[in-house]
């Protein structure tokens, strides 16, 4: 580990330490036992000094006079939204914002996930640009979100050793998520695609333990397969237990949860009817008589969310760099804490001016292959495509006609909606890219009507090749993204295509994978006209589901 000059020191930790008293119930309400963790790493130790591990292990408390200030500044959702533009302020002006915060010694910066996947500029190198601007940015933690496993999962321990210049590597957390077997139902040892908690020393000499993880239920937002052989156990147990132990073992003035979830999801209160806590996270312990945590940042929802539970600050912004999240911890001399501000900043405002030679480097070094890729021009569009209807209806006919070419007689192709709208004019590349930023490759699999009933009732979007009406006892035939075909409930059971049969994937020569974007890429190229949106609304016969039950 590096230690810089003001001693912004890390200590972070794949599990507690075998002399922490942990709470044996984790077993029997997880089912995980937690013999089965790792040694917790190494550290380096300063050259100057006596053991540091073991003296940052103990309770001691720095002495203070007077109340002592923790300031956190945190983004979620971040989605590659690299470049500036009129609502997202960019990685460059943002990070060279952190930066400058950080600089003042008494700051933590968070992310709560989901930051690589989203444009063909952070996708195109598998996340490799952002994480470089985490390092150079010197984020406190990065919790893994839902998004970080779209990929192959080894680019998540890819990401996690790279480090910037000056050896600095942003902690990856990810206390919750455990290995599976799919076939007998049951959670094994800890999976490690991050460390539990990490702890830090600010210049005031207040110690900041935090917490990372990942909402339980989100194990159905990602492709099922990429994920068969993990499981999301419910965090708050964990992170009780972590919060003992970062106050009694290594003496943390201040701990807070970064999660890759929504207030409601981790409270497992009512999103309608208001702020409450039913998990207890924001109770007090009795082991410490200090609340388990004394703020929590938010993530997943895309919502500009801020709430106090029992004083407990919860805060998430609206996703893809619009806004920073800001929470100012006050810190007494008898240890009390108590929230001073909390607030979602407007990224574009507080970031005006700032800039960053080393950021700005990291940035045209990995846009240099993606823009030459991105720039080809596919073809025209009047009126736009947006992402909710038109867009969507458009892609599956894309990927349903091109079925229907290569020999599969589909009565359906669905999908579900884009990420962003296609603008009115031309359409470039990029353009698509970041309205279908995903890599879902077109199954096509036999079904029953109640199925696809079911999924279009749901709000799935179609194209229907099939002109009379749909029965749902009848099997059909249907070209549907990988994601929706073999999507699983979080008990692990297919739940909405039961039963299916797959039949076969779209393919083309020369690709490993061809991906429903590049299919509708191709379908635009060959277009040979300007694409018109009146003719991708929901009153066309084919892809109107208000007339599933009558022929056309």
């Amino acid at each position: 580990m590096k230690l810089n000059k003001k001693a912004c020191l890390f200590i972070t930790l794949i599990t507690v330490l075998s002399g922490c008293n942990m709470n044996n119930s984790i077993s029997n309400s997880n089912g995980i036992n937690s013999s089965q963790k790792p040694s917790p790493i190494s550290v380096e130790k300063p050259s100057n000094s006596i053991d540091y591990y073991e003296s940052y292990k103990n309770n001691s408390k720095t002495e203070a006079t007077e109340t002592r200030y923790a300031n956190f500044f945190a983004i979620n959702d971040f989605h590659g939204a690299i470049e500036e533009n009129e609502e997202e302020a960019g990685i460059v002006k943002i990070g060279a914002y952190l930066k400058a915060r950080k600089a003042q010694g008494d700051t933590v910066l968070l992310n709560s996930g989901d930051m690589w996947q989203g444009s063909i500029d952070s996708n195109y190198n598998r996340g490799k640009l952002l994480t470089d601007c985490m390092n150079e940015i010197e984020f406190d933690c990065f919790s893994i979100g839902n998004h970080e496993f779209d990929w192959d999962k080894k680019y998540i321990n890819y990401n996690r050793e790279r480090s910037s210049s000056s050896g600095y590597k942003t902690p990856f957390l990810a206390s919750n998520i455990y290995n599976f077997d799919i076939n007998t139902k049951k959670t094994l040892d800890y999976a490690n695609y991050g460390d539990e908690f990490v702890v830090r020393l600010l210049d005031n000499g207040l110690k900041v333990g935090i917490i990372g993880g990942i909402g339980e239920d989100q194990i159905t937002s990602i492709l099922s397969t990429n994920v068969d052989d993990l499981t999301f156990v419910d965090p708050v147990k964990i992170v009780k237990d972590l919060s003992d132990t970062l106050r009694i073992d290594y003496g943390a003035d201040v701990v807070v949860l970064d999660i890759h979830a929504s207030q409601y999801d981790i409270t497992n209160s009512d999103s309608n009817t208001g702020f409450y806590d039913n998990s207890g996270i924001t109770e007090f312990s009795r082991r410490t008589n200090k609340h388990y945590v004394d703020a929590v940042f938010c993530a997943h929802t895309h919502q500009d969310e801020q709430g106090t539970i029992n004083g407990i600050p919860f805060i998430q912004t609206n996703g893809y760099g619009k806004q920073i999240s800001n929470v100012r911890l006050a810190v007494k001399p008898n240890g009390d804490v108590s929230c001073e501000y909390a607030n979602n900043l407007s990224a574009s405002e507080v970031t005006d001016g700032y800039n960053d030679d080393t950021l700005t480097n990291i940035v045209k070094t990995y846009k240099a292959e993606s823009d030459e890729v991105g720039k080809e021009v596919l073809g025209n569009v009047n009126g736009g495509l947006w992402s909710s209807s038109s867009l969507p209806f458009f892609v599956a006919e894309a990927f349903g006609e091109y079925a229907r070419q290569t020999g599969y007689e589909v009565d359906y192709a669905m999908t579900n909606n884009a990420r962003y709208n296609v603008e009115d004019g031309v359409i470039t590349y990029r353009d698509l890219y970041r309205a279908l930023p995903f890599d879902n490759e077109v199954f096509v699999i036999k079904t029953t009507g109640s199925n696809l009933r079911k999924e279009i009732n749901y709000g799935m979007k179609i194209c229907r090749f099939d002109s009379a009406p749909l029965d749902d006892n009848k099997t059909y035939l249907i070209a549907v993204i990988d994601y929706l075909a073999v999507h699983r409930s979080k008990y692990r059971k297919y739940d909405y295509f039961n039963g299916f049969e797959m039949v076969g994937t779209l393919q083309k020569e020369g690709y490993d994978l061809y991906n429903y974007r590049d299919i509708t890429a191709d379908h635009i190229r060959n277009y040979g006209k300007t694409i018109s949106y009146t003719n991708y609304t929901r009153y066309v016969n084919k892809f109107n589901t208000q007339k599933l039950n009558s022929s056309i």
